[in-house]
């Protein structure tokens, strides 16, 4: 074989190492998954990046979002916890996000400092987030399957907020995690639970709601709020809160 062609197939070789390189994942935090969404509203444009729409036992949600002015004139947005858009994952079943992987807890802040955004300007947010929950102040669970919401909200401050969610699923078993249908029916079955129902579990006198169950300080915590039929408040025992651990003993 001539040395031009060795060295014609040595060149080929690099190119395809390269390309292989280039194009598969280089860790386990990017599945090759990506999804793209597109949305607009009042002359804003939102495009969404991420790394998939089912994650299992040691992913990672991988979001980028990026929002554009086409409005055609600036734009103000309140700067909420110093970031222009807020990016979250809560659960549906539960009343929890998942944690950052910088650390950061979601962000509460109901309005922040007045920012500019000029016309055609872009701003690009991004996070990672681990499948986990906080469990108490100082750790975390690992988040029970189940359906997710990707949250993406951006503060116009003349116009509506622009908020998508983009639904997403989990699949992984929490052993440590005790299950909240399980955790329920041991807060139901509590003194404190039965003697609040024998009051209030009148349909023809009482309505009664119950909020979304959440972990808490390393509890499930359960609330049911009672209310008259007319839609007045009983009483001011009229709400039953009730707590089960969250974590399995050893």
């Amino acid at each position: 074989m001539r040395k031009s062609s060795l060295i014609g197939l040595a060149v080929f070789g690099l190119g395809i190492g390269f390309l292989v390189y280039a194009y598969l994942p280089q860790d386990g935090s990017d599945t090759g998954n990506k999804e793209l969404y597109d949305y607009s509203s009042n002359g804003l444009e939102l495009n969404v990046v991420t790394n998939g729409d089912t994650f299992s036992s040691g992913d990672e949600i991988l979001v980028e979002a990026t929002l554009i002015n086409d409005l055609g004139a600036p734009v103000t947005y309140n700067n909420r916890c110093g970031e222009p858009i807020q990016i979250e994952v809560k659960a549906e079943e539960i009343d929890n996000y998942l944690v950052k992987d910088n650390g950061n807890p979601p962000c509460d802040e109901e309005k922040g400092e007045t920012e500019r955004m000029i016309s055609n300007e872009q701003l690009t947010k991004t996070e990672q987030f681990k499948l986990e929950i906080p469990l108490n102040d100082q750790s975390t669970t690992l988040t029970p399957a189940g359906s997710y919401i990707i949250s993406i909200t951006f503060h116009p401050t003349a116009q509506s907020p622009f908020n998508v969610e983009i639904p997403i699923n989990i699949n992984q078993k929490t052993p440590d995690l005790v299950n909240v249908s399980k955790a329920k029916q041991l807060a139901l079955q509590s003194y404190k639970a039965q003697v609040w129902f024998d009051t209030y579990d009148n349909t023809e006198k009482y309505l009664v709601s119950e909020e979304v169950p959440y972990i808490e300080n390393g509890e499930w915590v359960f609330k049911w709020k009672a209310m008259n039929t007319d839609q007045s408040v009983p009483s001011e025992d009229a709400e039953l809160t009730v707590t089960e651990r969250a974590v399995n003993r050893d």
